[in-house]
């Protein structure tokens, strides 16, 4: 004999069934549950979804939660739940048990190769909430996709893979001047050091923005690896970029010190690559380094900058 929480998850269970069908008041009846705040209401449905086997019902979740899908089944709740409810589809894709990866997986394939930019979307969520559940080449693809909030999803769902294999797709969509960009450059600031060696070739890109986000994620990685680099884009007809480089440099601590120091060694310094250099080079001590800190800062004495930077450097041991 079945006592009552059977009863009700047995409903939720054929509720969320006829959901993924298609039944629309099934599926309102599901996302009203998703934004309850009685758990006795919310439990039994929680449970069915993440037990759920049905790859028509995560691509059911995954259309509702992008935008404008919880209007398309006119909802009668206060607009204050429906980030609650996109919240409950996100964390019920990371909570699905074994038994419904494969449906995810089927979801995401399906909706990835879909005509409409909705469902392109819902399967780069699904990979977000889910990773794993699409590979690789075809987030890569989607990262290519028409639609700016396809690809910002997909850069998302990168993100959470940890894969060098994503990074020349990610590495690429630098080049766009949008959202896709930047969301393009958190994702390899959390693939970390591995994503220096990527970084470097758009770090010289002719496009400003393109260089300016580069600079930006090599500053947030700190790697001494990309000192160098770093060092050579003080001179950047750019100004953010510039910025960007000598606080990078400031960051890496001795290794940027010796980085600007061997630019500075090299030639007399431009204006802007003394400017650059006395923002990393300002504080450190030593001697010499306070006469070059004064010289970088003064235009007429350019000349005396190589020598000044020779000594300051076999001073501070970094010869």
């Amino acid at each position: 004999m079945r006592n009552i929480d059977q009863d009700v998850a047995l409903t939720a269970e054929e509720t969320v069934a006829r959901a993924a069908a298609g039944d629309v008041a099934a599926a309102r009846q599901v996302i009203q549950s998703l934004v309850a705040t009685d758990p006795a209401v919310e439990r039994p449905v929680f449970r069915a979804i993440i037990t759920s086997a049905d790859p028509a019902l995560w691509k059911e979740l995954a259309r509702w939660t992008v935008a404008g899908q919880w209007a398309r089944v006119h909802v009668p709740a206060p607009m204050g739940r429906f980030p609650r409810a996109v919240g409950a589809v996100r964390a019920l894709a990371g909570l699905a048990r074994d038994r419904a990866v494969p449906a995810v997986t089927r979801a995401a394939a399906d909706l990835a190769s879909a005509s409409d930019a909705v469902d392109r979307r819902a399967a780069a969520e699904l990979a977000h909430w889910h990773p794993g559940v699409l590979p690789v080449e075809a987030l890569a693809r989607l990262m290519d996709d028409p639609e700016l909030a396809v690809r910002v999803a997909a850069a998302r769902a990168l993100a959470e893979l940890h894969d060098p294999a994503a990074l020349p797709a990610l590495v690429h969509t630098l080049d766009r001047d949008d959202e896709s960009a930047v969301e393009a450059e958190h994702a390899l600031i959390r693939y970390g050091r591995a994503a220096t060696s990527a970084l470097l070739a758009p770090l010289g890109s002719e496009h400003a923005h393109t260089r300016w986000l580069a600079a930006r994620a090599l500053r947030a990685i700190v790697d001494p690896a990309c000192a160098r680099a770093l060092a050579e884009r003080l001179d950047d007809e750019d100004a953010g970029v510039r910025w960007l480089a000598a606080d990078g440099l400031n960051r890496l601590g001795t290794d940027g010190v010796k980085a600007a120091l061997d630019l500075l060694a090299r030639q007399v310094p431009h204006v802007w690559v003394a400017e650059g250099a006395y923002h990393v080079l300002r504080g450190e001590p030593g001697l010499v380094m306070a006469r070059l800190c004064e010289a970088v800062t003064a235009p007429e004495r350019a000349i005396e900058v190589p020598l000044l930077a020779q000594r300051a450097r076999a001073e501070a041991g970094l010869d």
